[in-house]
């Protein structure tokens, strides 16, 4: 759940944040959204191989703990730059593998790294309100 003292409206946070040159595309973020939702609770990393998965997974470790800690002190401008760095991952990994492999352990880890990728911007904003007018 976000923090309670975020901007009150989730459009202006989206404006900010697209003013901002967080450019997200906003399929990935349907995409993240929807599949998410099926998502186990834990992710088998070693199934993740594909170098979009392994560099999706790298960049998340290696902003998350930024984006948190920029969003528990209220700066939201650095948090969303934070998610902003993600996007070129974010988007590989959306264009280059199938989230919803036939392989049903692969698909349960890959939907485990979208879940990871979603709570992680849901702890900002709620995603599925943002406009980009």
């Amino acid at each position: 759940m976000p923090p309670a003292n975020l901007p009150s409206s989730t459009s202006r946070v989206g404006r900010l944040a697209i003013r901002d040159g967080v450019s997200v595309h906003q399929q990935h973020i349907a995409d993240i959204d929807v599949s998410a939702k099926q998502a186990p609770a834990t992710v088998d990393a070693a199934l993740l191989t594909e170098p979009a998965e392994q560099a999706l997974v790298s960049a998340l470790q290696a902003g998350a703990t930024g984006i948190r800690a920029a969003a528990s002190r209220g700066d939201y401008r650095d948090a969303f730059t934070g998610i902003a760095a993600l996007q070129p991952p974010v988007a590989k990994f959306f264009d280059d593998v199938l989230v919803m492999a036939e392989d049903e352990r692969l698909r349960a880890a890959r939907l485990g790294l979208v879940a990871t990728l979603r709570g992680l911007i849901l702890d900002i904003a709620d995603i599925s309100e943002i406009v980009t007018e």
